[in-house]
C-alpha cells in the first residue's frame, strides 16, 4: 500500500523563492482543480519525479520534467527568472502507517537528479536510482522503496531468455496515468525493460494469479528447449563437417533434436563409394587394411612388374576419369532438373497466390461476376479475352478446388525437390571421394615412372607412396570415427536433457481461484462500463480474454467476426471509459482477493475527448467511495450560456466526500503569495 500525504515544491532564483505546498487526504478522492494551462500537470509530474517514476512520463531524470521546475519560472508578464536550485519533497505512508520524506533535486549545484534523499525519522540517507542495480543493491532507491512498501516483486522472464525483476515502474502503470500517452492504451507508459509480455505479468502480479508461476515455468521450458536445440544444431554441424572431410554420405541422420528413444531408432550410418558400390565406414576401413597388406607384400616389386603396374593404373585412371565425367554429367542433369522443379514450384506458388487473391475478391464481393468470367471468354485475373476455341472446351473447376489441386501439386514438388537435393549432395560427395583417389593414382604413376629408372636395389618409391597414402587414409578414418563416436555420445547427452525438459512441460489449466478472479474482473468491468455510460458495444459482446494474444484484457466479439481488443471497437471517449473501468476493476478484485495493488490512483486529466458530465460524475463518485486514495488532476470550465458551474454540477450530491485542492491560475507561485494567502 502507498499513500501520498504532502507535496512540497521549492524553487530558488537569485533573490526570490517560488513553489507550492499541498497536503492531500490519504483516503478517498482528492481533486486538484485549476484552470487550463495553470500547471496541474506540473504538480502531477513532480509527484512522479519524487517517486522516481518519471519514466512513465517519457524520460529519466529531468528529461520529462517541465521547464518551470528546472530552467526558468514566470514572474511578471514577459519576465522569467533563471532557476538556481529546485527540489521536490514528498511525504508518503506505507501500510503500517510509517511516514518517510522523499526529497529529490531537479536542479542543484552538487547533487544530481539520480539521488533521492530519504528522511526516516531523524535519519537522512541518500539513495541512487536510474543506474544499474538501483532495484537490486542495498543503496538503490527502488530496492529500498520496494521494502518500504512491503512488496516482494517477482523475478520474471525476459525476451532474451534471461530473467529480471518485475520493476516498480511496471506496476505503477496500473495506477499512475499521465494525460498525454496514459489514456491511449492499457498500461500505455510501461518503460521497456525487456520483460516478456510485461502487461500480462503486470495483471498477474496485481491480481496475485497462480498463472504467474505457470507462465514462469512455461517460459523456462521454452528457453531451455531453445538452448538444447541450439546445442544440438552445433553438434550436428560439427559431425557433418567431419564426415564431409572424408567425403562420406549419411543415411538416417537425425537433423532435428529428439529424445533418447527416437535417437536410438535412427542411428546414422556413413557410406563410401568403392567400385561403384556403397560400403559402410567399417567395411571401407577393412578394404583399406587389405589393400595396405597387399601393398606391403609388394614392396620389393621387380622392375619388370612396374611397367605392368603403370599400365594397370593408367587403365584405372581412364576408368576413374570416365566415372568422374559420368558423375559430372549426372550431377549437371540433376541440378538442371532441380532448377526446373524449383521454377515449377515458384510458378505454382504464384498461381496459388493469384487464386488466393481471387478467392478473397469472391468472398469480399459474395462471388459476384468473378467466377463466371471464364465462361464469358474473359480471363478472371487479367481481364483479357480468351480464345473461343480454348474456353469453350475448358472444364472449369471452382477457385477453391483449383487452389487445393495446386497445393497438392506443390506438396509433391516439395518432396521431389527435397529428395533431389539429397541425391545431388550424395553424388557430389562420391565425386569428391573419386576425384581424391584419381589424384592419388596419378601421383603413384609418377612415382612408378621414377622407380622404372631408379636403382633396382632401392625400395619402390611408388609403393612407399601408396603405403603412406593408405596409412594416412586409415589414420584419418580412425580419428574421425573416434570423434564421431564421441560426438554421438554428446548427442545422447543432449537427448537426455531434451527428455528431462519435456517432462517439465505440463498442460496448463487455469486454477479455480484464478477463474474466479478473472470472472470477478469481468463482472466488475462490465458493471463499471454501464456506470460510466459506455455505449459503443453491448455488454454481451464484451469479455475478458483468458487466452493469448490479449490474455487478461477486454475483448469484443460481434456475430461471426473474429474477436478484437475493445480499443478497436470503441469511440475515443468510450475507450477512455473502458480504461477507467478496467483500472478500477483491477483494484477492486485485488483488494477483495488479496492481490498486490498499491491502493492508490493518480489520474491526470481523465476526462479526455470531451467526456460527458454524467460520465465524469460517475467516475468521481466511484473514486470517492473506494477504500483507497485517488489524486485526480482536472480542469472544469463553466458553461457560458447559463453561467452554470460545471464543477458543482458534476460533484452535486457528494462534494462533501471529496477533498478539493484549488491551485488557481498558477501551480507555481512566489512563496510570499502563499504566506499572505494570495
Amino acid at each position: 500500500m502507498l499513500r501520498i500525504k504532502k507535496l512540497n515544491i521549492e524553487i530558488e532564483t537569485a533573490d526570490k523563492k517560488f513553489g507550492r505546498e499541498i497536503e492531500f487526504s490519504i483516503e478517498g478522492l482528492n481533486i486538484i482543480k485549476g484552470d487550463n494551462h495553470s500547471g496541474k500537470s506540473t504538480i502531477a509530474s513532480a509527484i512522479f519525479y519524487a517517486l522516481g517514476m518519471e519514466e512513465l512520463l517519457g524520460g529519466k531524470n529531468t528529461v520529462a520534467i517541465d521547464s518551470i521546475l528546472k530552467n526558468q519560472v514566470p514572474y511578471n508578464k514577459g519576465i522569467d527568472l533563471d532557476i538556481k536550485t529546485s527540489s521536490v519533497t514528498l511525504e508518503v505512508l506505507n501500510l503500517s502507517g510509517k511516514s518517510i520524506l522523499l526529497k529529490r533535486f531537479v536542479k542543484h549545484y552538487d547533487i544530481e537528479p539520480r539521488i533521492i534523499q530519504v528522511t526516516d525519522g531523524e535519519n537522512i540517507e541518500p539513495y541512487f536510482l536510474h543506474d544499474p542495480n538501483s532495484a537490486q543493491h542495498k543503496k538503490g532507491f527502488f530496492t529500498y522503496f520496494e521494502s518500504f512498501l512491503g512488496l516482494n516483486l517477482p523475478i520474471v522472464p525476459k525476451n532474451d531468455g534471461g530473467e529480471c525483476k518485475l520493476y516498480l515502474q511496471t506496476i505503477f502503470t496500473s495506477c499512475f496515468i499521465e494525460q498525454i500517452t496514459g489514456w491511449t492504451d492499457f498500461f500505455a507508459t510501461i518503460p521497456y525493460f525487456g520483460i516478456k509480455d510485461a502487461k500480462k505479468r503486470n495483471v498477474e502480479y496485481i491480481l496475485n494469479l497462480s498463472t504467474f508461476e505457470y507462465e514462469k515455468a512455461k517460459n523456462k521450458y521454452e528457453d531451455k528447449k531453445k538452448e538444447i536445440s541450439l546445442n544440438w544444431d552445433k553438434k550436428v554441424n560439427i559431425i557433418k563437417d567431419k564426415v564431409n572431410l572424408i567425403s562420406g554420405v549419411f543415411d538416417r541422420f537425425p537433423d532435428e533434436v529428439r529424445g533418447l528413444e527416437s535417437l536410438a531408432q535412427s542411428k546414422y550410418t556413413i557410406y563410401f563409394k568403392v567400385n561403384e558400390e556403397s560400403v559402410t565406414l567399417e567395411n571401407y576401413k577393412k578394404l583399406l587394411e587389405e589393400e595396405k597388406k597387399k601393398i606391403e607384400s609388394n614392396i620389393d616389386t621387380p622392375k619388370s612388374d612396374i611397367e605392368a603396374k603403370i599400365i594397370k593404373l593408367n587403365t584405372k585412371l581412364k576408368k576413374s576419369l570416365d566415372s568422374l565425367l559420368n558423375f559430372e554429367g549426372v550431377i549437371k542433369v540433376k541440378k538442371n532438373e532441380l532448377d526446373s522443379l524449383k521454377k515449377e514450384k515458384n510458378k505454382l506458388s504464384n498461381e496459388m497466390d493469384e487464386l488466393t487473391d481471387l478467392l478473397k475478391i469472391r468472398n469480399y464481393t459474395k462471388g459476384a461476376d468473378n467466377t463466371i468470367k471464364a465462361f464469358e471468354g474473359i480471363c478472371p485475373t487479367c481481364e483479357n479475352p480468351i480464345s473461343p476455341t480454348l474456353y469453350k472446351h475448358i472444364q472449369v473447376m471452382g477457385l477453391q478446388e483449383n487452389k487445393d489441386y495446386l497445393k497438392s501439386q506443390d506438396e509433391i514438388l516439395k518432396t521431389y525437390i527435397s529428395v533431389l537435393e539429397k541425391e545431388i549432395d550424395n553424388e557430389e560427395k562420391y565425386y569428391n571421394q573419386l576425384k581424391e583417389e584419381y589424384e592419388v593414382d596419378k601421383e603413384i604413376i609418377s612415382y612408378l615412372e621414377k622407380d622404372f629408372v631408379s636403382d633396382k636395389n632401392l625400395p619402390s618409391l611408388a609403393t612407399m607412396k601408396e603405403l603412406v597414402n593408405i596409412e594416412n587414409k586409415i589414420t584419418r578414418l580412425n580419428s574421425i570415427n573416434k570423434e564421431l563416436i564421441e560426438l554421438y555420445i554428446e548427442l545422447k547427452e543432449i537427448a537426455e536433457k531434451w527428455d528431462a525438459n519435456e517432462k517439465t512441460k505440463e498442460p496448463y489449466e487455469m486454477s479455480l481461484e484464478d477463474n474466479k478472479k478473472l470472472k470477478m474482473l469481468e463482472d466488475n468491468f462490465k458493471l463499471l462500463l454501464k456506470e460510466f455510460i459506455y455505449g459503443s458495444k453491448r455488454e454481451d459482446q464484451i469479455w475478458i480474454a483468458k487466452k493469448d494474444p490479449s490474455k487478461y484484457f477486454p475483448m469484443v466479439k460481434i456475430g461471426d467476426d473474429a474477436p478484437q481488443p475493445i480499443k478497436y471497437n470503441s469511440s475515443a471517449s468510450d475507450f477512455v471509459r473502458s480504461l477507467w473501468a478496467y483500472l478500477i476493476s483491477l483494484y477492486e478484485v485485488s483488494s477483495v482477493k488479496n492481490g498486490n495493488h498499491l491502493g492508490l490512483f493518480l489520474f491526470d486529466e481523465p476526462a479526455q475527448h470531451a467526456m460527458t458530465e454524467s460520465s465524469q460524475t460517475a467516475l468521481f463518485k466511484k473514486l470517492s467511495k473506494l477504500n483507497c486514495q485517488s489524486l485526480v488532476f482536472a480542469s472544469f470550465e463553466d458553461v457560458a450560456d447559463n453561467q452554470r458551474d460545471k464543477f458543482d454540477e458534476i460533484l452535486k450530491g457528494f462534494k462533501e466526500d471529496i477533498k478539493i485542492i484549488e491551485i488557481g491560475k498558477r501551480a507555481i507561485v512566489e512563496i510570499k503569495d502563499i504566506k499572505e494567502g494570495k
